[in-house]
């Protein structure tokens, strides 16, 4: 009984009152995180942008909880309530599935899929783009896929970035190439080449001066089952080399002069790209739920797990092949400060995935995806 007295009413130091101060504000950001997936960012914005750090913030809510519980504090309760709570949004943020080889079935097909955002080839990095452009063809074409989708594509007819006819000859496949974009002599937009011949496409435009869409490809395999290949690529955040910036010094501590103007223009560019992504992916899930065949979705989707976005995907009845056979956070952007997944590969039920990779070959800012799936 005296334990208890001790445990309940054990009075707080000057150092437990601004611990107890983090952790009521830790708790309240990470339970508005946990609302991300419900509530649309046409209504509220504020949940999706506490929903970019609910990986760290649910790993400070662990560390509170075991400081009180150090200390004997009845204040451990309130973390551990939204661990509880929030523990179902972690099976979408982490996978733990280690990697052991899969016996292949004789009756089954399976198909090696690669979705990569390529960064315009890094076009506009002038001073190594020669480099990293050959990079990227190289991760593309080695990796072999059946199917590959690539985001912010770009080609052109002068050598040497006629990247299309690159590709098309070192691979030999058929292609699924829209324009969004045209300067000059360069040519913008999304791609999918398919080892198995086309008999269908289609595309779903969200905004007509946008460049952010999405694709689909209906390939047969064995001459006999047909799948649709969405590629897709979501609103973009559009931030800034000024914002980059920032989150670096404040990644790396360095004091910032400017920091209101910066996180008001951050938060802006944030809101307005979750506000553009709730249209898009309502066009999106229509467009899958009135397909007949069976489906797979890639892409750069702009937005992390739990968000909105990432559910209304998983509502339409998809699959996240990462959850299946991925290990970890599954980082997929090269973001300053967050583990960020954006970038996925969906299915249908009926498809299992049997492998999952992310390649490390930071070309990018995106890192490639490559997975198997077995139909």
């Amino acid at each position: 009984m005296n334990r208890l007295k001790t445990y309940l009413y054990q009075p707080l130091t000057k150092v437990n009152k601004w611990l107890l101060f983090f952790n009521v504000c830790v708790s309240i950001v990470t339970a508005l995180a946990m609302l991300a997936p419900y509530i649309s960012a046409q209504v509220w914005a504020l949940p999706a942008m506490c929903n970019i750090a609910f990986p760290y913030l649910y790993i400070a809510n662990i560390v509170f909880v075991v400081l009180w519980l150090l200390q004997l504090q009845k204040y451990s309760v309130l973390s551990a309530i939204v661990l509880m709570i929030g523990f179902s949004n972690v099976r979408n943020n982490v996978a733990v599935n280690l990697k052991h080889e899969i016996a292949k079935k004789q009756n089954a097909t399976y198909l090696k899929i690669m979705s990569y955002n390529v960064k315009v080839f890094d076009l506009y990095n002038w001073t190594k783009n020669t480099q990293t452009r050959v990079e990227i063809i190289n991760t593309i074409v080695e990796n072999k896929a059946d199917i590959i989708n690539l985001q912010e594509f770009y080609t052109s007819p002068i050598a040497p970035h006629n990247n299309h006819d690159t590709l098309m000859t070192a691979l030999g496949y058929y292609a699924n190439l829209r324009i969004t974009k045209v300067v000059n002599s360069d040519y913008f937009g999304i791609v999918t080449y398919s080892k198995f011949p086309i008999v269908n496409t289609g595309v779903i435009e969200f905004e007509k001066k946008a460049n952010n869409i999405a694709i689909y490809t209906d390939v047969v395999v064995n001459n006999n089952d047909t799948i649709r290949i969405f590629n897709c690529h979501l609103q973009s955040v559009h931030l800034t080399k000024t914002d980059f910036n920032f989150l670096r010094h404040l990644k790396n501590g360095i004091p910032d002069t400017n920091y209101n103007n910066n996180i008001h223009s951050i938060y802006g560019r944030l809101a307005l790209a979750y506000r553009k992504r709730i249209l898009q992916v309502e066009q999106l899930t229509q467009a899958i739920r009135e397909c007949t065949y069976k489906v797979v979705l890639t892409g750069d989707c702009n937005d992390v797990p739990n968000s909105y976005t990432y559910t209304q995907l998983i509502n339409s009845g998809l699959k996240d092949a990462f959850i299946a056979q991925g290990f970890g956070f599954g980082k997929t952007f090269a973001a300053p400060l967050l583990p960020l997944r954006i970038d996925y590969v969906l299915h249908s039920p009926t498809i299992k995935c049997v492998d999952f990779e992310i390649l490390s070959s930071k070309a990018s800012d995106h890192y490639s995806i490559l997975t198997e799936l077995e139909f």
